[in-house]
C-alpha cells in the first residue's frame, strides 16, 4: 500500500518543488496551504505523514508547530516533520519537548528528506 503524506505550507514553491519529488518516491500527497485546510484533510482522511511548515502566516509564525502538537496528542502514531527556513536548536529542542517532533531546514538536503518520508526511517 501506498503512503499518503499531507504537504502543509503556505508557500507555492514549496509544493510545486517537494510534491513532484515525493510522487516520484510513490507516495500519495495531499496538499493544504492554512492551518485550516491542514485540519479539515486530518478530519476527513488517513496518513502516514504529516510535512508541514513551521510558519504558515509569514515570519514568526509557529502554527506548524501547533498542529504538529495536536497530531501528537490526538493521532501518537501518525508521523510529524516540520519545515522550516529559520531553524536552530532552540526550535529543535522545543519540537522535542512537544512530542519528539522531527524538524528539517528547507535549505538542507531535499533529496535526504524525500527518502526518509518514502521509507519512514528517522532523521
Amino acid at each position: 500500500m501506498r503512503r499518503k503524506v499531507l504537504l502543509v505550507d503556505d508557500e507555492p514553491s514549496i509544493h510545486e518543488a517537494l510534491r513532484p519529488l515525493l510522487e516520484i518516491e510513490g507516495l500519495d500527497v495531499v496538499g493544504s496551504r492554512t492551518l485550516d485546510e491542514a485540519m479539515e484533510a486530518l478530519n476527513g482522511d488517513t496518513f502516514d505523514v504529516v510535512l508541514a511548515d513551521l510558519s504558515l502566516t509569514g515570519t514568526g509564525g509557529r502554527e506548524g508547530l501547533a498542529l504538529a502538537e495536536w497530531i501528537r496528542r490526538e493521532r501518537p502514531a501518525l508521523d510529524v516533520v516540520l519545515l522550516t527556513a529559520y531553524g536552530g536548536r532552540d526550535l529543535e529542542e522545543e519540537a522535542r519537548r512537544r512530542g519528539g517532533i522531527e524538524v528539517w531546514n528547507k535549505g538542507g538536503d531535499v533529496l535526504r528528506l524525500v527518502q526518509r518520508i518514502a521509507h519512514g526511517s528517522g532523521s
